[in-house]
C-alpha cells in the first residue's frame, strides 16, 4: 500500500534516502549518535553494493558515507520485513570503520 507524501516518515525507504543524501543532514545525524565526532562528509553513496568481498557474499549498505578524515560510516534503516532478527527497539544502526579507506 502506497502512502501519500505527507504521511512518509524517516522510517520509509524513500524519505530515508532523500534525507540521508544531504551531506549536512547526514553529518548532523551522525554527530548526534556519535556525540560530535564526525567531520565534514565528503562522499555519500546510497545503496552501495560491494560484490567482491573475497570468499564472502557481497554486501549492500543502505547509506555509505565518508568524512574528510577518511572514516567510513554505514547507516542502516532496519526494515522489519527484511530480516526477522532485527530488534524492534532499534530505529537505525550506524557502523563506523575508523580505518582510513
Amino acid at each position: 500500500m502506497e502512502k501519500d507524501f505527507d504521511e512518509l516518515t524517516i522510517a520509509d525507504d524513500y524519505m530515508f534516502y532523500r534525507v540521508m543524501e544531504d551531506p549536512e543532514i547526514c553529518k548532523t545525524l551522525l554527530n548526534r549518535v556519535l556525540q560530535g565526532k564526525v567531520g565534514t562528509i565528503t562522499n555519500i553513496e546510497l545503496q552501495k553494493t560491494i560484490d567482491d568481498a573475497g570468499r564472502a557474499k557481497g554486501v549492500r549498505f543502505d547509506v555509505w558515507a565518508k568524512d574528510y578524515n577518511g572514516r567510513i560510516y554505514d547507516i542502516e534503516m532496519p526494515s522489519f520485513d527484511r530480516h526477522p532478527c532485527l530488534s524492534k527497539n532499534t530505529s537505525f544502526a550506524i557502523r563506523q570503520n575508523i580505518a582510513a579507506a
